[in-house]
Parts: C-alpha cells; sequence; structure tokens
C-alpha cells in the first residue's frame, strides 16, 4: 500500500472501536497472536472482492444473548513481530501487500492488519492452498470459482494490451496520413515555382512532369499504406468490440462517445423546443437523429420527454 496513512495509534482508532463492538464477519476477523495468523488467512481475505481486517491480540467473547464481540488481550509488538507478519504475507503467490498498524500503544498494544482486495488474485499458500473469505470464515476456492479468477485476471490484461496496440495503429495511421499532407504541400509549392519561374516552358514543363511522376509514386504509396492501417485498425477495432461483447465488458470509448451524443441530443431539443414550441414531438425526434445518430428510439423517446417534462420547461 503506496498510499500514507497513520501506522501508530497511542489509543484506539475509530476504525478498532467499531469492529470491537462487533462480531467477526465477511471483513473482520480476530487472532489472539501472531502465531494463530496463518498465510490461508491473508490469502483468503486478499482473494475476496473487498478488503479485509484482522485484529491479532484480540479475543472473541460471546454475549449472553449469543452475540459476540472482541476484547484485547494484546501482543507482542515492535520491528520483530512486525517481521514476522509481514514475512507471512510475502511467502504468498504471488506476495500480498498488507499495512501493519500498531495499536493502543501506551495500554495494552495489539496489532491491526489491513488487506486489500487483490489485484493479482487469485492468491495461495506457498504450498499451493486457495481460499477464500465467505460467511466469515476461510473456505476453500472451488474450480469454477478458481479458473473464473484465473479467467478475469488474463481477460484483464489481454484488452488492455489489445487497447495498447490499437491505440499505436491509430497515431501511425494519423503519422502516415500528416506525412502525406506535407508531401502534397511540397508537391504543390515546388509545381507552383516551377511553373511561376518558367523561362523556357517546354524544358520547364518537362522538369515539372519529371518530378510530378516521380512524387505522385511517393503519394500514391503512402495512400496505399493508410488505406492498409486503416484496413487493420477496422480489423481490430471489430475484434476488440467481439472480445468485450463475448467478456460482457463495455468498451469506454463507447461510453464516452455515447455520453457526448445524449448532451447535444439533449441540448438540440431544448433549443427546437424553445425556437418553435409549436414542433410535435416526432419531428423533434426525426431531426435530431438525422444530426445525431447512433443513439437507440428509445433514447431519443426518453431524452425528449425529460426535457418537455422539466421543471423550467416554459424555459427550456
Amino acid at each position: 500500500m503506496t498510499e500514507s496513512v497513520k501506522t501508530t495509534y497511542k489509543t484506539l482508532s475509530s476504525k478498532v472501536r467499531s469492529l470491537l463492538q462487533g462480531e467477526e464477519g465477511f471483513d473482520v476477523e480476530f487472532k489472539e497472536s501472531i502465531a494463530s495468523l496463518s498465510n490461508e488467512d491473508l490469502v483468503a481475505f486478499a482473494n475476496s472482492p473487498r478488503a479485509g481486517t484482522i485484529l491479532i491480540g484480540v479475543k472473541e467473547k460471546k454475549q449472553d444473548g449469543g452475540r459476540s464481540y472482541g476484547i484485547i488481550k494484546g501482543c507482542s509488538v515492535g520491528e520483530e513481530s512486525k517481521r514476522k507478519i509481514l514475512n507471512k504475507a510475502e511467502s504468498c503467490v504471488p506476495p500480498i501487500d498488507v499495512m501493519v498498524i500498531e495499536e493502543n500503544t501506551t495500554r495494552t498494544p495489539f496489532y491491526r492488519i489491513e488487506i486489500s482486495s487483490g489485484v493479482d488474485k487469485p492468491y495461495s499458500t506457498s504450498g499451493g492452498t486457495y481460499k477464500i473469505r465467505e460467511d466469515g470464515k476461510n473456505k476453500a476456492l472451488l474450480a469454477g470459482s478458481l479458473l473464473s479468477l484465473f479467467l478475469s485476471k488474463e481477460q484483464d490484461r489481454f484488452v488492455a494490451r489489445f487497447r495498447q496496440a490499437t491505440d499505436a495503429l491509430s497515431k501511425s495511421v494519423g503519422e502516415v496520413r500528416q506525412q502525406l499532407l506535407e508531401e502534397l504541400e511540397q508537391i504543390d509549392s515546388a509545381l507552383e515555382e516551377i511553373f511561376g519561374s518558367a523561362v523556357n516552358a517546354q524544358d520547364d514543363a518537362s522538369e515539372a512532369m519529371g518530378f510530378a511522376d516521380e512524387t505522385l509514386g511517393t503519394v500514391q504509396h503512402n495512400a496505399e499504406r493508410i488505406n492498409d492501417l486503416e484496413g487493420l485498425l477496422d480489423i481490430c477495432d471489430s475484434n476488440l468490440i467481439s472480445l468485450l461483447n463475448h467478456f460482457d465488458l463495455e468498451d469506454e470509448r463507447s461510453i464516452r462517445q455515447r455520453r457526448m451524443l445524449l448532451m447535444h441530443a439533449r441540448s438540440m431539443i431544448r433549443r427546437q423546443l424553445r425556437e418553435n414550441p409549436k414542433l410535435s414531438k416526432t419531428k423533434i425526434i426525426s431531426q435530431i437523429q438525422k444530426e445525431y445518430p447512433g443513439l437507440t428510439d428509445s433514447d431519443y423517446t426518453d431524452i425528449f420527454d425529460e426535457v418537455k417534462s422539466a421543471p423550467n420547461k416554459d424555459k427550456y
């Protein structure tokens, strides 16, 4: 964990006060000693979908009514004790990032360990044991859940690499297009200079034609490169969309584009209603569809109804 946070409390932090009043659960566990903390405890929290906390030096006690809470027993704190905890986390596969915090140091000290939901799931012990936190207990990761974690991890990495590759290809297309434009400007300037300052029209014309033939080949070659790159980019985009649909993911670019279309369509509806309040709903929606295609019929209808029913509709 890289963010700067307080790692020592002379008394009890507000979070610990709250945790001690409750019982062990999905995101909290009590341990009486460092020795009772196992690698499986750390693995289980790291594989879970949200962060968790382990209090070392705290015992769970049941009330008469059956409800449990935590009571402070204390444990040895110091660099050696902290290193034991960190060694357990570092021995997991891959190593687990934890934050070790000393609580109640002026009275009965104990440790609070914060474990984030891991970004490199699934995690296991050095012996290959996979656990996950469920219903306040560490449970074995079943084959289906384990496979799902593996696929999710690789899927995210693949999509990120794929997007990076398509972005690089888009940049390459842009650079070639810019190069082509610059070369066309050079051709135009050179031809203008040749014909404008010609003394011998026939010789200059021959020179110009030779220059034009040479540069035309360059232009045509670059145009073919642009077509090839744009074709490859279209294929990449198509494959990316197929992958996103397969894994039920949304493309961030499509989301941004849809938001922009909605914003522009909403603005145009307001303007149409303000300038010509008598225009029918069907007429306005038809105009919006021509101006800003790409949304569904229900999108246009919903936007119109939203603008029309706004409290300050007389102003639009």
